[in-house]
C-alpha cells in the first residue's frame, strides 16, 4: 500500500497505519480502517461536510488520533483540501 500511496501524486490520497494492526486486520468489517474509509467515500460520493472533517483540514479527526494511528499522512493534493466550514 505504501508504494501505491507514494505513486498517488496525481490524486488526493491519504495513508493511515493502525497502531499494532496485522496484515489481515481489515478483513471482515474493516476494523479500525472502516471509519476513515467510510468518511472518505461519504465526502467524495455524497458531499458530506461532516465526513470532510474526519480526513481533511488541519485538525482532522484521524490526523490527530495518535492513540489509534501509528502513521497518518496526506499527500500534497489532499493537504490542499480544506476542512469543513466552521
Amino acid at each position: 500500500m505504501q508504494a501505491l500511496y507514494r505513486d498517488s501524486s496525481h490524486v488526493p490520497a491519504v495513508y493511515g497505519e493502525v497502531r499494532g494492526a496485522g496484515h489481515l486486520s481489515s478483513i471482515g468489517d474493516g476494523g479500525d480502517f472502516r471509519a476513515p474509509t467510510t468518511a472518505w467515500l461519504r465526502f467524495w460520493l455524497m458531499g458530506d461536510e461532516n465526513a470532510r472533517g474526519m480526513v481533511f483540514g488541519p485538525g482532522c479527526a484521524h490526523c490527530t488520533d495518535t492513540d489509534l494511528w501509528s502513521g497518518w499522512d496526506r499527500n500534497t493534493l489532499a493537504l490542499q483540501i480544506p476542512g469543513p466550514p466552521v
